[in-house]
């Protein structure tokens, strides 16, 4: 069978491409190597689904090549990518600035993308198991050749790859697809993904949560540093403070990390009130135990006195530069998004075309583009594929 555009991955980029394209009329296949089309949206925002932000800007996104990002999302920003969700029946609120369903549930963002696919008559082929692909002349010019494990073999005019990487149970199928049509990949790693501790501090602080800042240093340089919410987990630390700066131990060697648990406090100001304080309590039962905990948790400030002391500079630096040994990254199972990817140089800005091999279009997560935290990386999925198939609509 011939179709006008085969879209390999079935994740939110492969999705809102085919959406965009089937709403133009075109022929449209899904091809996904899972049982299932979407599913990892299902665990986005923790079940709750962060579509996009309220404020969107190449700062808050990472790569080699960050000029061809500003287009795409300069023509997709969150009023586009909300207006593309309203136009096929899905309401949207905010909340602290982040875009959600107004259901709150990620299987309604699911459940509308299905609906739409099914409006606009788009194949979907599951448990499609890609096996080569090829191009030259067919009945209608210069087409490509896919086979897979079923059906035996399909043609397209055009192949968008938006197979995403190896971030949580994802594969890295369409990454060597691309290397092997010529295109240039810097390997990919972990980005958002929780940090691996052994560091006898945090044993026994499980589920304590705290607003705090997170450093991290190699030597004695501040390479990144993140305030937010960080939390004590049985394999080491988690948060999205975390998460915002763990891909540098996919980077680099040898990174120290501290701990501030009075972000909002200098030195000098922590260092005064601690004196006031200890002063106030120094005439009564009150330990200090109990008198810090109008500072910090309270099973937190027994464990900082374990390994500082009630008081004086010991006291104070563990509160705003306490160390942690940081063991590693936790996978790339557990990470949200990988960095890394195919390198945005081999594509076209104006509509990620491949420089290397016409008619061939590359969206979302495959690309070497990293976002925060915030619903950034699933505005991309979005935003690329809404672009690509808004260039692939002017020459079909």
């Amino acid at each position: 069978m011939t179709y006008d555009v085969a879209i390999l991955g079935g994740g939110a980029s492969g999705m809102a491409a085919a959406i965009n394209l089937g709403k133009k009329g075109f022929k449209v296949v899904i091809m996904e190597a899972k049982p299932r089309i979407g599913q990892k949206i299902l665990v986005t925002g923790n079940g709750r689904c962060n579509l996009t932000n309220l404020e969107i800007s190449c700062d808050n996104y990472h790569s080699e090549n960050l000029e061809m990002v500003e287009p795409v999302i300069a023509k997709y920003g969150t009023k586009e990518v909300r207006e593309f969700f309203d136009s096929i029946g899905l309401l949207t609120r905010s909340k602290d600035g982040l875009i959600y369903p107004l259901s709150n549930k990620a299987s309604s963002v699911l459940d509308v993308l299905r609906n739409a696919l099914s409006k606009y008559k788009v194949n979907i082929l599951t448990n499609f198991d890609i096996k080569s692909i090829d191009k030259h002349g067919g009945q209608y010019g210069e087409q490509y050749f896919i086979k897979g494990s079923h059906p035996s073999s399909l043609q397209a005019r055009k192949l968008i790859i938006a197979t995403g990487l190896k971030a949580h149970d994802g594969s890295d199928t369409g990454l060597r697809i691309l290397e092997k049509l010529g295109h240039s990949i810097k390997p990919p790693y972990p980005a958002l993904v929780q940090l691996k501790s052994d560091d006898p501090f945090i044993s026994g602080l499980k589920g304590v949560k705290f607003i705090g800042e997170i450093r991290v240093l190699k030597g004695f340089e501040v390479l990144k540093a993140e305030r937010g919410e960080i939390l004590f987990t049985d394999y080491g630390i988690s948060g999205i403070a975390v998460m915002q700066l763990s891909y540098l131990f996919s980077l680099y060697d040898e990174l120290r990390v501290e701990l501030d648990f009075l972000p909002h406090l200098d030195f000098y100001e922590a260092k005064r009130i601690l004196e006031y304080i200890d002063d106030f309590y120094k005439d009564s039962p009150v330990t200090a135990e109990e008198y810090l905990a109008g500072l910090i948790d309270k099973k937190l400030g027994t464990r900082i006195l374990r390994y500082s002391g009630a008081k004086g500079l010991d006291l104070i630096n563990s509160l705003k530069a306490r160390p942690i040994k940081i063991s590693g990254h936790n996978g790339f199972r557990n990470a949200q998004v990988c960095g890394g990817g195919a390198v945005l140089s081999d594509f076209d800005p104006k509509t990620l075309e491949s420089r290397k091999l016409s008619g061939l279009y590359v969206t979302g997560e495959i690309l070497d583009v990293t976002g925060d935290c915030g619903g950034y990386n699933l505005h991309w999925a979005w935003a690329s594929a809404l672009y690509a198939a808004d260039a692939l609509g002017e020459v079909l």
